[in-house]
């Protein structure tokens, strides 16, 4: 299927970079559409990871502020796994690695690839590369929190994966990444544990 575009004009770079980008497209009759205008919101690629210790059934999570969260309902401290955007990086494993020990301190020895997948390829051009990482719940944990200077303040705990589980049924977890983690997670654990 083709794809004529006829015009990208950056409208806004900041943290996020927003393009206006006027095409056409084939149609699936295999006529053109009239040309278009679209926005879309220029991420890049991140990482994800959920972590969890099989030997406990647990499941180790982070909270932290989500100005979106807070700006749709007033409640930004969101539950979530451990991610970070690869800024251009190509080893999306050793970007994973390092957002892992950044936001819990904790040093994982082997992280699994699952699968990637678009966050919302209706208007933004962000990919997420999900990972699973196993790790030891009763380590101690020294470090985390995020990165001062690029102001992050991030909680690590763990719980037992059924009350994870139950947080994403209440609706306390309700970031689609960590979702689709955790769903990913109760489909294959019995494998892991």
């Amino acid at each position: 299927m083709k794809v004529k575009v006829h015009k990208i004009e950056d409208c806004h770079k900041g943290f996020f970079q927003l393009q206006q980008i006027e095409l056409e497209y084939e149609r699936f009759d295999g006529t053109m559409n009239p040309p278009m205008s679209f926005e879309c919101l220029e991420r890049g690629e991140a990482v994800a990871i959920i972590l969890y210790d099989p030997e406990n059934d647990y499941v180790g999570l982070i909270r932290q502020f989500r100005i979106g969260a807070h700006m749709a309902d007033g409640q930004g401290w969101c539950v979530e796994i451990v991610a970070g955007a690869c800024d251009g990086e190509s080893d999306h494993q050793a970007v994973a690695q390092r957002e892992i020990e950044e936001e819990t301190g904790l040093k994982i020895q082997k992280i699994q690839p699952l699968f990637d997948y678009f966050i919302s390829p209706s208007g933004t051009t962000e990919r997420i590369h999900l990972y699973m990482a196993h790790y030891d719940s009763q380590q101690v944990i020294n470090g985390g929190g995020g990165l001062a200077h690029e102001g992050e303040d991030i909680q690590f705990f763990h719980l037992p994966f059924d009350d994870a589980w139950q947080m994403v049924r209440a609706g306390d977890i309700n970031s689609a990444t960590a979702i689709m983690a955790m769903q990913w997670l109760k489909l294959e654990r019995n494998g892991l544990i």
